[in-house]
């Protein structure tokens, strides 16, 4: 009897408006929040998702996660 084994597969529900989080944005995208921090550092501009800071908390927009994300399509 053989088992085929498949890739979990992560559903993540994105909210309709709004920022959200850096841990909830590295959920979507299936990263660390430390690899997002990372990227927000001086000599890493353009690596990864575009990001906002309201005060002196980072957010995501859903949409800017999504884009960054097709772009790194490989065909």
């Amino acid at each position: 009897m053989s088992t085929t084994h498949r890739p979990r597969t992560r559903h993540v529900t994105l909210p309709a408006t709004g920022y959200i989080t850096p841990s909830q944005a590295a959920e979507v995208l299936g990263v660390s929040v430390h690899t997002l921090e990372k990227w927000r550092r001086p000599g890493y501009e353009g690596i990864g998702p575009r990001y906002r800071l309201h005060g002196r908390h980072v957010r995501y927009d859903p949409r800017d996660l999504l884009e960054w994300s097709e772009s790194r399509v490989v065909a």
